[in-house]
């Protein structure tokens, strides 16, 4: 039997990508990782000064919710395609001071993480770097990613009363560094 399916893949190598074959055989299909977190130093998830009041629920490819509570969150799988939609609020205990939602594609060959910040600045936990917004963001999402790894983010403003000083808003940032070679199964 074992014999018979050899034969059979090695008829099917000639006439079909390798990434394809696999896919055939169920192997290299389904899942990459999607990790969740909170950046900064400012940014408790016990303090409502902080994102203690974090909500964040994830649809269409994932069905995921979190708290702050949760966070970080483990890494877990997702699909290699199909899109996520995140909807996100912060309250202050008995309000809530910031909404918002986004969008991306999934797509091969990334490890995506979602990180949230509340803050002027957003800073990049990986090289430990603040990045000012460009000089006008609306509050939609913006493509305009200068750091390695960062393919969008969102900027979110907190309720005037509610924040800890001016220009104070809520991040939503979306990492998702190239870990597999262009048309390679990873």
């Amino acid at each position: 039997m074992f014999a018979r399916f050899l034969v059979v893949l090695a008829l099917c190598l000639p006439s079909s990508g390798c990434g394809s074959v696999l896919g055939l055989l169920g192997i290299g299909r389904g899942t990459l990782e999607l990790e969740v977190s909170a950046v900064g130093d400012n940014n408790s998830t016990t303090d409502y000064e902080g994102l203690a009041g974090l909500w964040i629920k994830l649809s269409g490819s994932v069905e995921r919710t979190f708290v702050a509570a949760d966070l970080p969150v483990r890494p877990f799988s997702v699909p290699r395609d199909g899109s996520v939609h995140v909807e996100v609020a912060l309250s202050d205990g008995s309000r809530q001071v910031a909404w918002g939602r986004g969008s991306w594609a999934l797509s091969p060959g990334a490890a995506w993480e979602l990180r949230f910040a509340r803050d002027h600045f957003f800073l990049d936990g990986d090289t430990m770097n603040w990045w000012p917004p460009a000089p006008s963001i609306p509050s939609r999402s913006v493509e305009l990613c200068s750091w390695p790894g960062c393919r969008e983010y969102w900027r979110f403003d907190v309720a005037e009363d509610a924040r800890n000083y001016e220009g104070e808003v809520l991040w939503m940032v979306l990492i998702a560094p190239v870990h597999c070679p262009e048309g390679e199964v990873c």
